[in-house]
């Protein structure tokens, strides 16, 4: 649908002043995970570019460079009833956002433990799966953008978890590899890569280059912006589903409060270190 073909008058476009975040009456309707600001998605192993909801680029590369500047504290975790499909906007039937617990907002806990839980057993998903999904929210800058849109991106357990081999690591090997050299992960330029060999999207990083420190300074500005803030907190599922309830106002339940924690940028950033030291680590990893 081409934006003029909105309006009865032909030719007719929105003023710039009205564009921008989507209201909280199609954020109801639509869902959390179709709106907020910009994600990249990896759906069918391809970066897919949105804004607002709205598909704007489909990359037919197999890698692209970013700067992770925030970082979800926890692993978080999703159970879905049915087949989770991107973008449907169905909500889970449970959630956690700390990987421990289901969130307190929960309709019907699956568990009181996300540990004990049958829905966090081997062969409770597809095949050797479990039922309940891992995932972990960042927000990056693209390498060409570093003061443009900050994008949320989501990853899989498959992407998160595991060992894998030089310059092709699973996200959480990759951060401590970094760690142990004191290299901030905000510090680098990152090259995120979809692994042939997996049958499901799954990512590799490494390290590409160190960031000049005039890009270190912008990077650690766009960490600290809402739009970084938000991009790593999980959605109010309970407010979307308490908003999406249009059944008989005498049976309709009240909409469940949720617990308001504030969200602060992840720790991930060691102490500042001198840039040539960062690019002979990097020079070592390519040894």
């Amino acid at each position: 649908m081409t934006e003029k073909s909105l309006f009865k008058v032909e030719g007719a476009k929105l003023p710039d002043y009205l564009t921008g975040e989507l209201d909280d009456i199609a954020k109801s309707i639509v869902g959390p995970s179709r709106t907020g600001g910009k994600h990249i998605s990896i759906k069918g192993s391809v970066f897919r570019q949105y804004i607002d909801g709205e598909e704007k680029k489909v990359s037919e590369d197999r890698a692209m460079n970013v700067v992770i500047i925030n970082c979800s504290t926890h692993v978080q975790r999703t159970f879905y009833a049915d087949v989770y499909e991107e973008g449907a906007g169905t909500p889970p039937a449970c959630w956690s956002e700390d990987g421990m617990v289901p969130h307190n907002t929960v309709p019907a806990k699956q568990s009181e433990s996300c540990a004990v839980c049958e829905k966090n057993i081997a062969g409770s998903g597809r095949g050797t799966s479990r039922a309940c999904k891992y995932s972990r929210r960042v927000a990056v800058v693209l390498e060409g953008d570093l003061s443009g849109y900050v994008y949320a991106m989501q990853f899989p357990a498959t992407t998160i978890f595991g060992k894998g081999e030089p310059k092709k690591l699973p996200f959480e090997q990759y951060i401590k590899a970094l760690a142990e050299k004191r290299v901030p992960v905000t510090a680098v330029v990152t090259e995120i890569k979809f692994d042939p060999s997996s049958a499901t999207p799954k990512l590799t990083f490494r390290a590409i280059k160190p960031l000049e420190a005039d890009e270190w300074a912008l990077c650690g500005k766009q960490g600290a912006t809402e739009d970084a803030v938000t991009a790593v907190e999980a959605p109010k599922y309970a407010q979307w589903i308490a908003s999406k309830d249009t059944g008989d106002p005498e049976t309709t339940p009240e909409p469940v409060a949720v617990a308001e924690t504030p969200t602060k940028r992840a720790k991930i950033a060691p102490v500042p270190i001198a840039k040539n030291k960062i690019e002979a680590e990097l020079d070592g990893w390519d040894d």
